[in-house]
């Protein structure tokens, strides 16, 4: 059966049941209370007959109904009653009974003729109960109901819970569901998602594979190029030649540094216990200004105290490499670098862009800007690290959210 299908007749199911066994019990009740009060009014009437009859109280005592009518032991009687030979109630109609009692003190019987007996206390307390019981039947049907539905769909609902619970649970480095085993929606819609879950897991396996791969392969034909490039510096005198083996260099020493960012990137578990403080953050700066002497003029500013950050050094370098290389070639002069416990803040004036900060323009047009904003997102994503850009009073600011070392 299907789950929609399912829903579909508990609800349905559950409102009709409770519903009639509602009515069915309240009418019994007011039946039962109908009962009780016919047997109550034919007491009085015969304690009151019985008072007339032995002389404490005048006929005009059962002028209460008008309808009521006394026959006397001495009376003649209707032929079209049944035959009475002891006290009694008997019923004559629909509505009318026929009371017959004992003369106080004797034997004789006389005989209390009640019509429509039932309209005493029909029109008053039974409508009431009537109406007592509607009201009740309307709150019933609309709380009581939804009540009951409200259960009885939690209870059918718990599939979905689970299944809810189960796709939450999902990790993103493994990203495995174990279907539903169900033949309905439900068990469709869990097996639609553990085979989308294992297209994607497969598409993270490629990447990741492409990207460990593609470094390891790319390390042999780096290590040849270094070990050339050394020897060319030992032999090459001239000035021309100094130069452009100093800009080989430094390229070659930013393609280990992207490849070894990559391969990092690959894999699943990270170094545990690396972090830099401050006096390995003003190293790595040096480093970086060595390599390409644009970035000498860059200040930083580190903040006092014992602080360091959880994050590998090598990473550190080449997100900051990036920064500042979008600061100087995006950015006016006067970069400056904040180094607080936990923040890491490259600024630098950018009056030029108006209308488009430098991190909108090189996310939407990365072919134009470069990929630099986006290697660094990559690499704080996967540092447990926060990054974001801001722009405002003529400064552009990339600012990175470490984890305090522990």
């Amino acid at each position: 059966m299907r789950f929609s299908t399912r829903i579909i007749l508990i609800v349905g199911l559950s409102t009709l049941v409770l519903t009639s066994l509602y009515w069915l019990v309240g009418w019994h009740h007011i039946e039962q209370l109908e009962g009780q009060q016919a047997e109550h009014l034919q007491a009085f009437i015969g304690e009151r007959a019985d008072l007339v009859m032995a002389g404490e109280l005048p006929p005009e005592a059962l002028q209460f109904l008008p309808q009521l009518r006394l026959y006397t032991p001495d009376m003649t009687w209707p032929s079209s009653w049944p035959e009475i030979s002891e006290p009694g109630v008997y019923a004559l109609g629909a509505d009318t009974l026929l009371l017959a009692r004992e003369v106080p003190g004797t034997r004789a019987l006389y005989a209390l003729y009640l019509p429509e007996l039932q309209q005493l206390f029909e029109q008053e307390e039974s409508e009431a109960l009537e109406a007592v019981v509607a009201v009740g039947g309307v709150l019933l049907f609309t709380l009581g109901a939804m009540a009951l539905t409200l259960w009885l769909l939690w209870k059918q609902t718990i599939p979905v819970r689970r299944l809810t619970q189960a796709i939450a649970d999902v990790s993103p480095a493994a990203p495995r569901l174990e279907p539903l085993e169900r033949t309905d929606e439900l068990g469709e819609l869990s097996r639609q998602f553990s085979r989308l879950l294992s297209r994607t897991q497969s598409f993270i396996e490629r990447e990741q594979n492409f990207t460990r791969f593609a470094s390891h392969e790319l390390r042999t034909p780096l290590m040849t190029l270094g070990s050339s490039l050394a020897l060319l510096e030992e032999v090459s005198d001239q000035p021309m030649q100094k130069k452009a083996l100093a800009r080989m260099r430094f390229a070659l020493t930013r393609m280990e540094k992207l490849t070894d960012s990559f391969l990092w990137l690959s894999r699943e578990h990270k170094d545990a216990d690396v972090s830099v403080n401050a006096a390995l953050m003003q190293s790595l700066l040096e480093q970086l200004q060595a390599l390409t002497p644009a970035m000498s003029a860059v200040q930083l500013e580190l903040s006092d105290g014992d602080w360091s950050w959880h994050i590998h050094p090598f990473v550190l370098s080449v997100i900051l490499d990036n920064l500042l290389r979008n600061a100087l070639e995006y950015g006016d002069e006067g970069v400056r670098i904040e180094a607080t416990a936990t923040v890491l803040r490259v600024l630098n004036p950018c009056a030029e862009f108006q209308e488009q900060t430098v991190p909108e323009a090189a996310l939407a047009s990365p072919e134009h800007y470069g990929y630099g904003l986006q290697i660094v997102e990559q690499l704080c994503d996967k540092a447990n690290a926060r990054f974001h850009t801001t722009r405002e009073n003529g400064w552009f600011l990339a600012e990175v959210i470490f984890t305090a070392a522990p």
